[in-house]
């Protein structure tokens, strides 16, 4: 009840956001890596932003810069292995656009 009711979709739900004997220590890691990268974007999105709290104008401009990159699998933690793994299942175009989202936060020094 406490993740949105009393369905079999709604356990399911929770099972697959909370670790359990279910999943392997593979799958917890991937989640977990995925709810770091997710975090790590929220703080990187407070520190870009937080230059411009005092125009609202240049606010919004960085913002929807900001937005346009936003993707939490650039700021996950992966090893070389992982990231070939995620380049493995990614289409051509996706790749391109997950690339393009790279070059455009170094630009912006939102990464390195």
């Amino acid at each position: 009840q406490m993740v949105g009711g009393n369905t079999d979709a709604a356990r399911q739900l929770a099972e697959l956001a909370n670790p359990n004997t279910k999943m392997t220590k593979e799958g917890i890691m991937r989640v977990t890596n995925q709810l770091i990268g997710i975090e790590q974007m929220n703080i990187a999105r407070a520190n870009y932003l937080g230059k411009f709290t005092n125009n609202p104008a240049q606010y919004q401009q960085a913002a929807t810069q900001f937005n346009q990159i936003a993707d939490p699998r650039i700021f996950q933690e992966m090893t070389p292995a992982d990231v070939a793994k995620l380049k493995a299942s990614m289409s051509p175009a996706e790749q391109q656009e997950l690339t393009d989202k790279i070059k455009a936060a170094k630009q912006l020094g939102i990464v390195r």
